[in-house]
């Protein structure tokens, strides 16, 4: 088996004990000697393009560390309506990818294998510090995940409670939201989020774990989130799935936190691009402003809403932040003014019951 795995040198010798112990995806096989990837498929709506188009730059680089620079170009099968078709696609370098071999891969420093995969999902190691270890990778794809998805998804509170709930998620609707109908739009939506969490468990795993790998079996519930999602559009308060449980409501802030903050930094910077394209164009023919300009100052004016509407959801956030904290001073101090004086506290009660 080693030997025709090692035929003409296509797999480095490194990989062979990862794949045998299934600690890689053997598709990678596939794209090394066969230069093609076959795609699966999940729960999707025929008239929406494929769900995998959401995570092809991702497959992308691992094309680039797979097959350096050469001149082959993998083919990918996937579907086009309900028929299969083969689109060549060309690999692709992050900035800190481009200089590594595939060879010499579980060399490269910790620091620079960890680079390729941020810098593929477009997240900084700065932004999800404040996240626990095993969450990071799944808060780096979801905000992948609400940049590139088509139609954009607008469940991203749906889907980061599900994640913070994972302990009780098993119970949380437990016979109380009654057997609702599938909607297949966000059953799309989760299969892009879905595709593109596998294809980066797949960048993660070629990189040698910069990141730590998700127990994803726990992490993503489709039940769940799909209650979740109704509930929120039958104008249900999500607050009330996560009454008692103080850690998962904590976990949550910091998940929608983190999402909201890059989603604004991103918005900020397509907005800075956008702004400064438009003014070269200008300076090399001021006389006219073309259709295409025209169409960059309106996509100028709605990526500046769409930045206003995050920041403002951003802050309503770190307002609900400062309360809780506010209220959580307030009640340790009453308990503790009570634990000192217990003779007071007595009378207080006392006087309630004579009010009443």
């Amino acid at each position: 088996q080693c030997r025709l795995l090692q035929e003409d040198d296509l797999v480095p010798s490194w990989m062979l004990l990862p794949l045998t112990q299934a600690r890689l995806s053997e598709n990678v096989l596939d794209v090394l000697r066969l230069h093609r990837m076959n795609l699966g498929f999940g729960i999707e709506t025929q008239e929406l393009p494929s769900a995998n188009q959401t995570s092809r730059p991702l497959r992308q680089v691992m094309y680039g560390l797979l097959l350096g620079k050469d001149k082959f170009t993998p083919v990918e099968f996937d579907r086009a309506g309900l028929s299969l078709i083969s689109i060549p696609v060309e690999p692709t370098f992050t900035r800190t990818s481009q200089r590594l071999r595939l060879d010499s891969l579980p060399q490269v420093a910790l620091s620079d294998r960890l680079n390729v995969l941020l810098e593929a999902l477009g997240v900084t190691q700065e932004s999800l510090r404040l996240l626990p270890p095993e969450l990071q990778l799944p808060a780096a794809v979801s905000c992948y995940w609400l940049q590139t998805a088509q139609p954009p998804p607008d469940l991203q509170r749906a889907l980061l409670l599900g994640m913070s709930n994972m302990l009780r998620s098993r119970t949380a609707f437990q016979n109380k939201s009654g057997i609702q109908k599938v909607d297949v739009n966000v059953s799309h939506a989760f299969s892009q989020w879905q595709v593109c969490m596998k294809d980066s468990i797949r960048l993660n795993q070629l990189l040698g774990l910069p990141l730590p790998e998700p127990d994803v079996s726990r992490l993503y519930q489709g039940t769940l989130v799909h209650q979740l999602v109704h509930r929120m559009r039958s104008g249900g308060k999500l607050k009330t799935v996560l009454r008692s449980d103080r850690p998962s409501e904590e976990l949550y802030r910091s998940l929608l936190s983190v999402v909201q903050r890059i989603r604004v930094q991103r918005i900020r910077s397509r907005t800075r691009r956008t702004r400064q394209k438009a003014a070269t164009r200008w300076q090399q023919n001021p006389q006219e402003l073309s259709a295409d300009l025209q169409r960059l100052f309106l996509q100028d004016e709605e990526t500046e809403s769409e930045a206003r509407a995050a920041v403002a959801a951003q802050e309503e956030l770190r307002l609900q932040e400062e309360l809780l904290q506010v209220r959580t001073r307030y009640r340790t101090k009453e308990r503790s003014n009570r634990s000192k004086n217990p003779e007071l506290a007595r009378k207080e009660e006392c006087r309630g019951r004579n009010l009443l």
